[in-house]
């Protein structure tokens, strides 16, 4: 006859890190798809300002607001570094577009 032991036995907290390639794979995906769907409206947005611009216009983002008022001197909230390596349309949404020529106005 075996004897079983009958404290209960702690499992070691490194396997509850534990994770099956499946696993693996949806979180590659679900990351890899939301990364994607941020690059692809940041590429859309850098290409609208690209085009406003080229025709003569101006382009103002969400960081020039505040309660619905134009600061001209107000600073993004993202240091000048990051938005100069990365480019403000991953960082800020358009808040107005003028088409209107520069000459124009």
């Amino acid at each position: 006859m075996v004897l079983m032991p009958t404290a209960a036995v702690a499992r070691p907290w490194r396997s509850y890190l534990r994770i099956s390639v499946r696993g693996l794979i949806v979180v590659v995906l679900v990351l890899g798809g939301g990364l994607g769907w941020v690059v692809n409206r940041a590429r859309v947005q850098r290409e609208a300002v690209a085009a406003i611009e080229r025709a003569g216009g101006s382009v103002k983002y969400k960081w020039d607001y505040t309660v619905g008022t134009l600061i001209s001197s107000e600073e993004p909230a993202w240091p000048n570094w990051l938005i100069k390596n990365v480019g403000p349309n991953y960082l800020a949404h358009i808040a107005e577009a003028d088409l209107a020529p520069k000459q124009a106005r």
